[in-house]
């Protein structure tokens, strides 16, 4: 998305509003049946490689984005560019989850033709990709899921599947809500919620209630919020406490492109936004600079490791001093208690007690 979204012709804005009603319907449909051609196919589970035997550690990224610019940039200098910072960010962990902006179609991509159109489309080859470079899963609970339509959103999940890639969430929040890591025998749970279509979270509080007994710790993934905007709304905090309340242990968030503060509810973590992770939205330093947070799940405890980042031209790295200690100043600029801000400061992470 970009700054100028909203002066999208009101014609324009019906109409798509009329497409993803269709769409939502649809995918209700799917979740009522079973077995039948063209349903989504059983979920996969991923269980990781045990390179030592201790706490399973999860890497979460911000926002990607592989149309438009950054097809562009990856035509112009290869897959390998946005992939150069990325083995930094992932050291030492057992699973990375991303959100992904878009669907992964054969479609051509209208986006490169007119950057003022806000759907994406991945080309196929992009699953095996992500898989390549280390990320395990996906969510697909964002406004971006179905703009290829249902079609487009079966396709997202059968390549990403394909590619041995967990996906998870839709824009709906009626199929596919959750899926599973397996990791030094524990069971991650990750759960998607999208706000921007629908902010009822009946559904997702249902799948949490229906898996929380098979699950070691739930994470769930959220998009919502306001695009840009360096706070949390009032709804998102509201929305956030709610499915802390439910059962969720923890709370990655992603739609704003920016970093929005961390806050702490009742002993769990909600990070409202990381911002972007792989993106070409070029037009400011915040949306330039993202987040990725390691999670390590211990015994009694969950320790998070901060990793900030830089976006240039479309490639994610970690960010030099400069630009780190402003995404640790946006994530920091809410209310936090003296323990975990003296934590963060000193040393770019802290602990929570499960």
């Amino acid at each position: 998305m970009n700054k100028h979204d909203t002066g999208m012709a009101v014609a324009k804005g019906l109409v798509l509003g009329l497409v993803l009603l269709a769409a939502i319907f649809y995918l209700a449909s799917l979740s009522a049946s079973s077995g039948k051609a063209g349903d989504i196919p059983p979920a996969v589970s991923i269980k990781t490689e045990e390179l030592k035997a201790d706490n399973p550690k999860i890497v979460f990224t911000g926002d990607i984005m592989l149309d438009r610019g950054v097809a562009i940039h990856a035509k112009n200098y290869g897959d390998v560019s946005l992939a150069r910072g990325l083995r930094d960010i992932f050291r030492g962990s057992d699973a990375v989850v991303g959100n992904l902006e878009g669907a992964i179609t054969d479609e051509k991509s209208v986006a490169i033709e007119n950057n003022s159109i806000f759907h994406f489309t991945f080309d196929p080859h992009y699953a095996t990709w992500l898989k390549s470079v280390g990320f395990t899963a996906m969510s697909s609970a964002n406004n971006h899921s179905f703009d290829f339509g249902t079609s487009g959103y079966l396709k997202t999940v059968n390549y990403l599947r394909k590619a041995g890639i967990i996906s998870f969430g839709s824009a709906s929040n009626s199929v596919n809500i959750s899926g599973e890591l397996k990791i030094k025998n524990q069971n991650i749970c990750l759960v998607g919620y999208h706000s921007l279509y629908n902010p009822d979270v009946t559904s997702v509080i249902k799948e949490i209630e229906k898996i929380k007994p098979q699950c070691s710790y739930i994470i769930l993934v959220a998009h919502w919020g306001v695009e840009y905007e360096l706070q949390p709304s009032l709804e998102q905090q509201a929305i956030a406490h709610t499915l802390i309340d439910a059962g969720a242990d923890v709370i990655i968030g992603a739609h704003p492109h920016v970093v929005e503060p961390l806050e702490i509810y009742k002993g769990k973590a909600i990070f409202y936004s990381l911002g972007n992770f792989i993106f070409d939205q070029n037009f400011s330093a915040e949306t330039k600079r993202g987040l990725a947070v390691r999670v390590e799940i211990g015994e009694g405890k969950v320790g998070f490791n901060l990793l900030p980042i830089v976006i240039n031209n479309s490639e994610a790295a970690l960010a030099p001093e400069d630009v780190a200690q402003k995404v640790i100043k946006d994530l920091t600029s809410g209310i936090l208690s003296p323990e975990i801000s003296s934590a963060i400061a000193s040393g770019r992470s802290f602990n929570l007690a499960q």
